[in-house]
């Protein structure tokens, strides 16, 4: 062979990227976003029956456990409902911790809230401008994204101070009842009759975390330049009965005039930062979009909602240490994290209680494209795509949420609701068979209900609930607990890693392998 043959391809051989080695132990957690476990007998209102779901209803017939994924067992106030933040950061943290609620509810509770530096900060820098407070907020009780009641008290310290307040309501429909929001506007009214309400959207405008910019440029223009259409009363927006309140589009009062930058401040009032990301980009910028955001505005938010965003907070400064996915990358453990773009900051943001993406991990998201009272399957089927690739690059720990079940349980349309969960099942039964060759075992999980109470009191029912969530484990193992929280996943993985779990995790195992 001639030598310069030999010199390229002893060249290739040696600049080549060596084999990907097969892992020991490969192991694959599928978060069923929203899919609860209906009580014993079942629900009448469940999308989640054995006819929409027999792959997994199959499963459910041999031994597995269930996992309380609400109240304090997700780091909230006891009863309310999970949802997909706390519960995601309790499946990757191994422990509960207190959620950004109940340190904001205790706080205002106690009255430590208005001694915080930050705040005395905040609202001395309102008084010495003569400025006024934008507060910006979801009109909810459902305790996901905001609460009425933080929003009441809150409003109330402002106005002990004479401070101006004026309010850009966000109306849920998903977290509390659509009809909720003529109420909560009323309570308001009445209760905080000082508090000037200048504009009214919708949250699917106002919350859009799919890069719909479109959507955010619209709520921008309406509380920035107030450019909108006009209302003199609320209930020409939202009269009493009023559903389908989350796609109201921004409108403005008649004698709002805009966001002065020189010297008004605002007060976003979320706590949940997936769905602020955007729309605080674009307030917090008053070139927006033709420049990077502002970091020397008087703004205040009641947690970090990005890097990116240098804006103070007042809550969140405690460091959660080193979740499942941290210890996985430090054993050398290959992760691939899946969702579609919808649920990017589930298998990332949450699941890495808020820190920065481990080494050693790939993200790989499928496009979002779901209408707003349907469920399209098609980013299922994307999802389903990049987990079978996922196991043929032998990665050690695949981590997977599929949105269906909660996308199709706040519709409140149990039709389209069946749908989503077999297109999901469907999924499962796929995904099983190809993992079962390459030697994994799948765990199969969820973070909250949702989708098994369609309905209740015989209307539509379109928040997450209280109930348990199903914790099934295929693969060669032995349950040793039936019933448990969120936190014990996290032990549960590393078991089948053989991995310690560290002193901090206060789950448990469920199982031996």
């Amino acid at each position: 062979m001639p030598l310069v043959i030999l010199f390229f391809l002893s060249c290739y051989i040696f600049s080549a990227e060596p084999p990907i080695q097969e892992p020991t132990h490969k192991l694959m957690c599928i978060v069923l976003d929203g899919f609860g476990m209906p009580p014993e007998g079942g629900f009448k209102e469940s999308a989640i029956t054995s006819e929409t779901a027999p792959c997994i209803t199959n499963f459910l017939q041999k031994k597995h456990a269930t996992l309380n994924a609400s109240g304090e067992a997700v780091g909230l106030r006891a009863g309310l409902q999970g949802n997909s933040e706390v519960g995601h950061l309790t499946i990757g943290a191994g422990s509960v911790h207190d959620s950004i609620h109940k340190q904001i509810s205790e706080a205002l509770d106690d009255e430590s809230f208005a001694k915080k530096d930050i705040w005395r900060t905040f609202t001395d820098s309102v008084l010495n401008s003569n400025g006024i407070v934008h507060v910006f907020s979801l009109l909810s009780d459902g305790a996901v994204h905001a609460d009425i009641d933080h929003l009441l008290k809150i409003s109330l310290l402002l106005y002990k101070q004479n401070i101006t307040i004026k309010l850009h309501a966000v109306l849920d429909g998903c977290d509390s009842e659509p009809k909720s929001a003529y109420t909560f506007l009323e309570t308001i009214k009445k209760q905080t009759s000082f508090v000037n309400i200048c504009s009214i959207t919708g949250r699917t405008w106002a919350l859009d975390r799919n890069k719909d910019w479109a959507k955010t440029s619209k709520t921008y223009k309406a509380i920035i330049h107030a450019e909108a259409p006009t209302f003199v009363t609320t209930d020409e927006i939202i009269a009493e009965g009023t559903n389908a309140v989350k796609l109201t589009p921004p409108h403005v009062h008649t004698t709002y005039k805009g966001f002065d930058y020189a010297k008004d401040h605002f007060l976003f009032l979320n706590f949940r930062s997936d769905r602020m990301v955007q729309i605080a980009t674009a307030l917090s910028d008053e070139n927006y979009p033709k420049a990077p955001q502002s970091t020397e505005r008087n703004w205040l938010c009641m947690c970090p909602y990005s890097h990116t965003l240098r804006m103070p907070y007042m809550f969140g400064d405690n460091q959660l240490p080193a979740p499942l996915g941290y210890i996985l990358s430090a054993h050398g453990i290959r992760q691939a994290r899946i969702a579609e773009s919808e649920k990017k900051a589930h298998v990332t943001v949450f699941f890495d209680s808020h820190k920065d993406l481990p080494d050693n991990t790939d993200v790989f998201i499928a496009k979002s494209n779901h209408s707003e009272e349907c469920y399209n399957p098609h980013p299922t089927n994307e999802v389903t795509e990049l987990v079978i690739n996922a196991i043929t690059q032998k990665y050690g720990f695949i981590m997977v949420n599929y949105a269906a079940p909660d996308i199709v349980g706040h519709t409140g349309n149990m039709q389209v609701a069946k749908e989503g969960i077999t297109s999901v099942d469907e999924a499962i039964d796929w995904i099983y068979s190809v993992a079962h060759k390459n030697g994994y075992t799948v765990i199969i999980t969820a973070d909250h209900g949702n989708a098994e109470c369609m309905t209740r009191d015989e209307r539509p029912f379109h928040s997450h609930t209280t109930n348990l969530v199903p914790f099934i484990v295929v693969g060669n193992h032995t349950f040793i607990h039936t019933s448990g929280g969120l936190q014990d996943i996290a032990p549960t993985i590393l078991a089948h890693y053989g991995i310690a779990q560290p002193d901090y995790f206060r789950g448990r195992s469920l199982c031996t392998y």
